[in-house]
């Protein structure tokens, strides 16, 4: 019986409840905020995938990497675009909680 149902959890915490019924408010009220916040996580996610490709490239050279690790030019240029990236990462992920921060208040 129970493979064929599905089952439902609607308890909701009180932190849930405030974030979504804000959510809801936001986007009757002032919908260009709910759309700033929306482009704003998606970029966070876009440079939060790139950022585990090029992760993922760095332990793949990494592993594959045979003699001296500092004369690899190829290793040294993916672990500078990696460390380059990740601060991108950092500052859109801090501008997206002052942001979100603005927006809820």
């Amino acid at each position: 019986m129970s493979a064929k149902t599905t089952i439902i959890d609607f308890t909701v915490t009180q932190n849930g409840l405030t974030e979504q019924l804000l959510a809801v408010t936001i986007f009757n009220e002032k919908k260009y905020l709910e759309d700033n916040l929306q482009e704003i996580l998606s970029s966070i996610n876009k440079n939060l995938n790139a950022l585990k490709m090029l992760d993922a490239a760095l332990l793949d050279k990494l592993g594959s990497c045979t003699g001296n690790i500092l004369e690899d030019k190829e290793l040294i240029s993916t672990l500078t675009e990696t460390k380059i990236k990740s601060k991108e990462v950092e500052a859109a992920v801090d501008f997206a909680k002052e942001r979100q921060k603005e927006i809820n208040i």
